[in-house]
């Protein structure tokens, strides 16, 4: 199973940014360290991880302060995803591919 190898980006203005290709793990954050940072204070500095394993791609919050959403349902713990997919953190979607 390949699992997701692209993430698109919507800010809570509207602005969709080109896809963004996923490696192994992608932290995703507040944080400039992570590997894909939002300038949103809704999100944590470190607040998710997508992880590609031979089973698939899997998402996990990072004990973020307001949450992670996947297809509008909270994130409660490590959770399968799919290409077409929608992770919602803060005011941020992000779109898997």
């Amino acid at each position: 199973m390949a699992g997701v190898t692209l993430v698109k980006v919507t800010d809570p203005d509207g602005v969709t940014s080109e896809p963004r290709d996923v490696n192994e793990e992608l932290v995703i954050g507040r944080a400039e360290s992570c590997g894909l940072s939002l300038a949103d204070p809704l999100v944590s500095k470190f607040h998710a991880q997508l992880t590609r394993r031979d089973d698939g791609s899997w998402l996990e919050d990072l004990g973020s302060t307001n949450g992670t959403r996947v297809n509008g349902r909270p994130l409660t713990q490590p959770q399968l995803v799919r290409p077409g997919d929608q992770v919602q953190l803060g005011g941020h979607l992000l779109e898997l591919g």
